[in-house]
């Protein structure tokens, strides 16, 4: 039979076993600062095995978090951080990152310029309404590049497919502590939709499935509209594969219509 404090000790030692091994941070993280910022910068310093197991070591981990702190602050908006790597201790050294986090930079008014053509000005206000960015906003990276992204998408949305975003200019000031984010968009023609272009190896009618589209010949470049074309096809259950995209811009009619590729296996 087997004693109580065996069967204990057995559990303990199986319990041990199955746990994953606990990871210690990288670098401990010291000064004055929320808990919010705090935890941040814990994750971007991230974790190890196991403690360092010299001085030498404990350095090169203290400044390789310290690099992962500053990218971290500064994509949050610090961009004047005092930061320093510490190793305290000579037998049991540990990795420290000191951090004063300094003033947070705000936002100041962002700035789109439309290049040639330029998109209607009725649309460009829209999209300027698009951006959700107001001056004096934390100026973190994250925010300057989804209102990026959403300039873009308002302007196909609204009818220019083939808008994209040059290499954006962002202008750090460090005497009004501001980060002011100008937007190069070019925003190309705004698309007029022919009927259908059909590619299939089966007997489909192109008349049906044009018959399919919410849309008429003429009208504006909706992605929703085409998306739903594919939604139709597929809805059928007659296909294996439905493939429904504007063509390239290249292949404008005379008109200046441009017709939809449907894809069908």
């Amino acid at each position: 039979m087997t004693s109580r404090p065996a069967l204990f000790l057995l559990s303990v030692a199986c319990v041990a076993l199955a746990s994953p091994a606990l990871a210690d941070p990288r670098a401990q993280i010291r000064g004055d600062m929320d808990g919010d910022l705090r935890a941040q910068l814990t994750r971007a310093v991230g974790e190890v095995d196991g403690p360092p197991g010299n001085r030498f070591e404990a350095r090169r981990r203290a400044r390789g978090a310290m690099e992962a702190a500053e990218a971290l602050l500064r994509s949050e908006g610090y961009y004047q951080p005092t930061l320093e790597d510490i190793v305290e201790g000579e037998e049991t050294p540990v990795a420290i990152v000191s951090v004063i986090p300094g003033p947070r930079f705000g936002l100041g008014a962002p700035d789109i310029r439309f290049a040639a053509p330029l998109p209607e000005e009725t649309i460009a206000t829209a999209v300027r309404g698009d951006l959700n960015l107001k001056a004096g906003d934390p100026g973190r990276a994250v925010d300057v590049i989804a209102a990026e992204g959403r300039i873009v998408a308002g302007l196909t949305r609204r009818g220019y497919a083939d808008a994209r975003a040059d290499p954006r200019r962002v202008v750090v000031d460090h005497q009004t502590l501001t980060v002011q984010p100008t937007y190069n968009i070019v925003s190309g023609q705004l698309v007029r939709l022919d009927g259908i272009r059909l590619e299939t190896r089966g007997p489909t009618n192109p008349d049906w499935v044009a018959g399919l589209a919410p849309w008429s010949e003429g009208d504006v470049y909706d992605p929703e509209q085409v998306a739903e074309l594919e939604r139709r096809l597929l809805e059928t259950g007659v296909y294996d594969g439905v493939g429904v995209a504007l063509s390239p811009a290249d292949q404008i009619r005379e008109d200046g219509l441009r017709p939809v590729v449907v894809t069908l296996t």
